[in-house]
């Protein structure tokens, strides 16, 4: 742990004041993990570099899980229930994009989204 996260001045516990008209309705979190066991595919830059495979090879790879990375949607999500939000989890074949537009229409107030990316 980074010297900055253990320092328990950095944990503020930050509340609403009463009648805050922006504080949510209702505490809602929405955990998607579509790759959490799921091997993905991603551009490799490894592959265009000298003895990297040649300047033939494909342009994506295979390359892990985002379990295999330390990801923990489950962690997160009963972090989340722990402070009073009610959570949806979707994990993996869970996380299609119908069951996602459908979870994102009770507009949730808290949104996890591990995908990968550049």
């Amino acid at each position: 742990m980074s010297p900055l996260a253990a320092d328990p001045r950095t944990h503020i516990d930050a509340q609403n004041p009463p009648g805050d008209p922006d504080a949510p309705k209702t505490k809602t979190a929405l955990v998607v993990a579509p790759f959490q066991s799921k091997v993905y595919y991603a551009y490799d830059e490894g592959l265009w570099q000298e003895g990297g495979g040649g300047t033939g090879g494909a342009p994506i790879a295979k390359t892990t899980t985002f379990k295999e990375l330390g990801d923990d949607p489950e962690g997160i999500a009963k972090g989340l229930e722990k402070v009073g939000h009610n959570v949806k989890l979707l994990i993996d074949g869970q996380a299609t994009p119908g069951e996602v537009f459908r979870a994102l229409q009770s507009r949730p107030t808290v949104i996890y989204f591990a995908t990968h990316g550049a």
